[in-house]
């Protein structure tokens, strides 16, 4: 069996409000993004 120690989010185009394909996004933005993403579980994800 294979374990794993969160959820892995196979495709994802953005999350807490912020637009992955947003061509303006921020290092900030997404760091706010994958920080709401930790705090749900994911702990991988597969942005476009």
């Amino acid at each position: 069996m294979i374990r794993s120690d969160g959820l892995f989010d196979l495709q994802v185009n953005g999350f807490a409000g912020v637009d992955f394909n947003d061509s303006a996004i921020t290092p900030a933005r997404l760091d706010v993004a994958l920080a709401a993403m930790r705090a749900t579980g994911v702990t991988l994800c597969l942005p476009p």
